[in-house]
């Protein structure tokens, strides 16, 4: 494929995208896309219904699950990261076939995240627009995130991570003020030292865990930015590894103090979407109800740009090679932007939005169904990268070549895990996701690829 120089129109070349990212900026890709205040909001809420004051333990747990993850994925630090993200270090092991396939796994977790997040969007921002005295229709509220997602995402990569890393900065904020509140206004002052039992029922401790260990998938999308990175070879890892500790250090923290606020509320209370509004006005204070739902639908925001950004780009690199249209592997010259590939992402996902919400999905229910989408792409494709990372040639440590091994089977688990228990509540959701794989597995495999060697991303020195 020869690359196009031209001052205007598309450029079908990856060489286009404008190196302009630093560390910094690559993190508030990860951050954005794990959506710290939407585990706040959703997740740890939902935790402490099942395991109660042992949430923080559910967090440290997953914690340690997702570094494993990460230290493998830093053993690739000697490639360059491209616009597939952490399925080009499968590509460049085993090759073009192999790295599509688990692009097209990455490319159905980022959709469904995507989806999941602009679905609670909606949701708070029905919320706070209640608390101004009118409602929003559901559909307006994907129309308006998702158009506005999609117009920062396509105009330039720079204003992107910037308006990700304030939204991300501002409903961090909010949470943390939330827990200053619970401190000053715990009810016994022992209340925050007690350490709980750890007897409780596996299965519920399990899906606890499960919940946990899903707050983290999105954090490897700093890798999707590396052609647009100046130096990627070293701030891509950096960006992995800040962009899981940044959000494990919050989750640990938010799981404990919010976990003992909690508490406060009835069980029904407790797993709702809107919890910690309850808590805020429980606690009294006139502003803070309608500040956690500001702060949750800018966090959400930042959250569904994040994944737009991410899915573009994959959904660019496989089109690139001949796996979708090739209208959706170019570059536009002026904004340096994977411009289609962001317009028919950005389309689907608010038109599947809309269609589940007129389909009289609650809010709850799509986040449901989405989320589970999303894990089960990130799954298989963490499992396929730790694969990989077995078979990394090269002079290593020990540690090294026992990593992947103990990583791989630490998410074969998981993944059994999740499919069992989210069997009978998310069947078909899971056959839907199955069924896509499959017509990606078959795409890539029946298909010959456009070019390997017209596509390997520039390596830096």
């Amino acid at each position: 494929m020869t690359p196009q120089s031209t001052d205007s129109g598309p450029v079908q070349s990856s060489e286009s995208f404008r190196r302009c990212l630093g560390t910094v900026a690559v993190t508030a890709q990860g951050v954005a896309a794990i959506g710290l205040t939407g585990t706040a909001m959703v997740n740890i809420p939902q935790v402490v219904s099942l395991v109660g004051g042992r949430t923080w333990i559910c967090y440290a747990a997953a914690l340690l699950m997702i570094l494993l993850v990460t230290e493998t994925l830093i053993t690739f630090k000697k490639v360059p990261a491209a616009a597939d993200g952490i399925a080009g270090y499968v590509r460049d092991r085993f090759g073009d076939r192999q790295g599509s396939l688990a692009a097209w796994t990455l490319l159905l977790g980022y959709a469904g995240n995507a989806l999941c997040c602009l679905t609670v969007f909606g949701l708070y921002l029905d919320h706070f627009s209640r608390r101004l005295g009118f409602g929003v229709w559901p559909a307006a509220g994907f129309l308006v995130g998702g158009l506005l997602c999609y117009t920062l995402a396509r105009r330039d990569v720079q204003l992107s991570a910037m308006t990700m890393l304030g939204t991300e900065s501002l409903s961090v904020i909010v949470i943390l003020a939330l827990c200053a509140l619970i401190l000053l206004g715990r009810k016994d002052p022992t209340e925050l030292l007690t350490v709980p039992e750890m007897l409780h029922p596996f299965d519920t401790l399990q899906k606890g865990m499960m919940l946990a260990i899903l707050s983290f998938v999105g954090f490897e999308s700093t890798a999707t930015l590396g052609q647009e990175t100046r130096d990627p070879l070293k701030a891509v890892p950096r960006a992995l590894r800040w962009s899981v500790w940044i959000s494990g250090g919050l989750f640990l923290f938010w799981a404990y103090v919010l976990g003992v606020g909690l508490e406060w509320l009835t069980i029904d209370q407790r797993g709702k979407s809107n919890a910690l509004i309850l808590l805020a006005d429980q606690l009294s204070s006139p502003v803070a109800g309608g500040l956690i739902s500001l702060g949750a639908f800018i966090c959400f925001f930042g959250a569904t740009l994040a994944n737009l950004m991410a899915m573009g780009r994959v959904a660019f690199s496989l089109a690139e090679r001949g796996y979708l249209p090739a209208k959706l592997g170019v570059i536009d010259a002026r904004l340096h932007t994977p411009a289609n590939a962001l317009t028919a992402c950005s389309l689907i996902v608010i038109l599947v939005c809309c269609l589940l919400s007129m389909a009289g999905l609650k809010a709850t229910e799509m986040f449901d169904s989405t989320g589970s989408f999303a894990v089960l792409g990130f799954l298989v494709c963490y499992l396929l990268v730790a694969i990989t990372a077995a078979f990394t040639r090269g002079a290593l440590a020990w540690w090294q070549k026992l990593l992947p091994l103990v990583t791989a089977a630490a998410l074969a688990a998981v993944s059994v895990s999740f499919l069992i228990g989210s069997w009978s509540s998310q069947r078909s959701v899971m056959i839907c996701f199955f069924l896509l794989l499959l017509a990606g597995a078959v795409q890539t495999w029946t298909f010959t690829p456009v070019s390997s060697s017209s596509t390997t991303p520039e390596t830096s020195t």
